[in-house]
């Protein structure tokens, strides 16, 4: 935002949301969805990116990691599925 000089105010106008939303967002207080951060990305003329880097072993990382569930019901959603999901909406 202050690459772009983008006010709160501005970014919450782009996401057509309030400013005390954007101030919710920016605080580090919720938790964010990746379409909020996909949506965001966006507003700024940016792309989301995420990145999982592996981790050590023998980590305690690593034991907290491990997935809850044997088998996700849904296929995954990439990022770029979910940008395209999200530019296809606005249109």
């Amino acid at each position: 935002m202050k690459a772009q000089n983008v006010s709160k105010s501005e970014l919450a106008s782009r996401l057509g949301v309030r400013a005390s939303m954007v101030a919710r967002l920016l605080s580090g207080q919720n938790n964010l969805e990746l379409s909020t951060l996909v949506r965001i990305a966006m507003a700024l003329n940016c792309r989301f990116r995420g990145q999982l880097c592996p981790v050590e072993k023998n980590s305690t990382l690593q034991s907290a990691a491990k997935p809850k569930y044997s088998s996700l019901s849904k296929a995954p959603l990439t990022f770029a599925k979910l940008e395209n999901e999200l530019l296809q909406s606005i249109e």
